[in-house]
């Protein structure tokens, strides 16, 4: 199912930001896991998504993950009197190439990296649309 990079969350934007870093390709089944509620995993492998920690992948809650992204892509975050938050990204010569809202910093900024990466428009399993 498509679904607009701006209506992303929870699960949906976890599971776009970890396909956004090449984390999920084409070949694996997703599903929501019996065993840590709102989190990805590979239905083929029993493999759930996670960062070195051991936890869940949740960069759009959970700062130590979404935070080395921001920073990696040199996201800019700004509170927003209408949004909540805006995340852009910028070009060199100080254009904003990419630009999202969220009613948080972390998924402002998710939306924005995934937007980056793959689009206005991302592809989610039906199996997240739930």
């Amino acid at each position: 199912m498509k679904i607009k990079t701006s209506g992303l969350q929870g699960i949906q934007l976890d599971y776009a930001v970890a396909k956004s870093m090449g984390e999920i390709d084409n070949q694996v089944r997703i599903g929501i896991s019996p065993f840590v509620p709102a989190c990805v995993y590979d239905e083929y492998s029993n493999h759930m998504f996670s960062n070195r920690s051991g936890r869940h992948f949740s960069p759009s809650t959970i700062w130590e993950q979404g935070g080395p992204i921001i920073d990696s892509e040199e996201l800019s975050l700004n509170l927003s009197p209408v949004d909540g938050w805006e995340s852009w990204q910028w070009t060199k010569e100080g254009k904003i190439v990419f630009s999202q809202c969220g009613p948080t910093a972390l998924i402002a900024a998710m939306r924005c990296y995934v937007a980056s990466k793959l689009g206005d428009i991302v592809e989610i399993p039906k199996e997240l649309s739930k």
